[in-house]
């Protein structure tokens, strides 16, 4: 089974690339680890009981690789480079969450640059990261 990837020519302005991931403990962990950030929001449980959230917050860096896996995931090897990627943490995302993805094609250039913006969701419909990000495609 081949799997086919659109490339720059088959993307059309408004159009939806969408991903979906439960953030689970061994993310939270593992995130912690890879990125060196052990702050106690996120790897103290009786720590982050006394914040305004109440409970561990997954690393917003984990919620930023969760958006641009997604798109990855939807535009593969065609993703030649990355020139930009801005983004707004909204609300905090804890162990446990469905984050979904909504990337949406805003711009096509003659030069194979695309920008697209993107929000992320919980399973509860709240927004926990906006912004956009600019990148070579091939085809």
């Amino acid at each position: 089974m081949t799997i086919s990837y659109p490339g720059f020519d088959e993307l059309r302005t408004g159009q939806r690339l969408t991903g979906r991931l439960t953030v689970t403990e061994a993310h939270l962990v593992l995130a912690s680890g890879i990125f060196g950030d052990f702050a106690p929001l996120h790897v103290d449980e009786e720590f982050a009981k006394q914040t305004a959230v109440g409970a561990r917050v997954v690393p917003g860096a984990l919620i930023v690789g969760v958006a641009t896996g997604a798109l990855g995931k939807n535009l593969g090897p065609n993703v030649e480079r990355c020139l930009d990627q801005q983004v707004r943490f909204r609300d905090p995302v804890l162990p446990g969450d469905t984050v979904t993805t909504v990337w949406e094609v805003v711009e096509k250039r003659d030069d194979h640059v695309v920008r697209l913006d993107v929000v992320c969701t919980t399973q509860h419909g709240k927004v926990v990261l906006e912004g956009s990000a600019t990148f070579v495609l091939a085809g």
